[in-house]
């Protein structure tokens, strides 16, 4: 949260927050822990906060209100309604009359500007809505994740929303069905993580956390538009560079737990759990 207002969720260990529309003087930065449906845990040690002084050198030019020719709307292109999705499946959207910024995530409201929201199922609910949040963004694609959907039917909304993350007025959404498939991988077969565009820190490893066992492996395949590494923090293993569209293979050899990172983009980081 900048200064009590929400601005994302995150897994990783940092972030970066843009300092956009945001004026000169003393901020406070406070962070928390929450659970899958985005409530914030409150106990003793979940939170933390810090207060700093923004200073610039050369300020960032303000973004300023833009008045739309037309009503906002936006669409799911992809995937097309009624397609069956496995363990994860990009979506990708456009929007018209709207202009979505990160930059702006959890600033002040500005006429023609915001994000979307991707939800499942439904898009009411407390928070705004936002305890069956998938993501929030501002770029045309972002990889979902299955994880813990049952499998079957369910549906997919994409809407608008201002800086504070409250839904457009009227509604501005839309919605798709999807078919989560049933997975059944053998405990021989290789699994895939993928490494996927964020605008926060520029890529990221999905899942954030794998867990294998002694032998099995995982295939990490940058779909990016960066070149990226796996780089262990702890040395026991190093990609080196992953380029846009390769892929590099882990095989455990030894049970433990292996935190590891990018070292092109220090806030990229991933968990490998290896049991015996």
């Amino acid at each position: 949260l900048l200064d009590g207002a929400l601005v994302n969720m995150y897994c990783g260990t940092g972030a970066a927050v843009s300092l956009q529309n945001v004026a000169p003087g003393s901020h406070t930065i406070e962070v928390m822990l929450a659970g899958d449906n985005h409530m914030e845990m409150m106990g003793k040690g979940q939170t933390a906060k810090t207060t700093f002084t923004y200073q610039p050198t050369s300020p960032l030019a303000p973004l300023t209100a833009v008045k739309a020719p037309g009503k906002p709307s936006i669409t799911i292109l992809s995937p097309v309604d009624g397609a069956t999705v496995g363990e994860n499946f990009p979506v990708e959207l456009d929007w018209s009359n709207f202009t979505p910024s990160c930059d702006l995530l959890g600033k002040k409201n500005l006429a023609g500007y915001g994000h979307w929201h991707l939800n499942i199922d439904t898009m009411a609910g407390p928070m705004m809505g936002m305890g069956t949040m998938l993501a929030m963004g501002c770029t045309h694609t972002y990889t979902v994740f299955t994880d813990g959907l049952r499998p079957g039917k369910h549906k997919l909304y994409a809407l608008l929303v201002d800086n504070q993350h409250a839904p457009l007025m009227p509604p501005v959404s839309t919605m798709i069905t999807i078919n989560v498939a049933a997975t059944s991988t053998p405990s021989t077969a290789a699994q895939t993580a993928t490494i996927v565009n964020d605008p926060q820190t520029v890529g990221r490893y999905v899942p954030g956390v794998i867990h294998l066992k002694v032998g099995q492996s995982v295939i990490f395949k940058n779909v990016s538009d960066a070149a990226h590494t796996v780089t262990a923090n702890n040395g026991a293993f190093d990609s080196g560079n992953i380029g846009q569209g390769a892929s590099w293979t882990f095989t455990a050899t030894k049970a433990g737990t292996f935190p590891y990172r990018c070292i092109y983009h220090p806030l990229m980081h991933g968990t490998i759990v290896v049991s015996s």
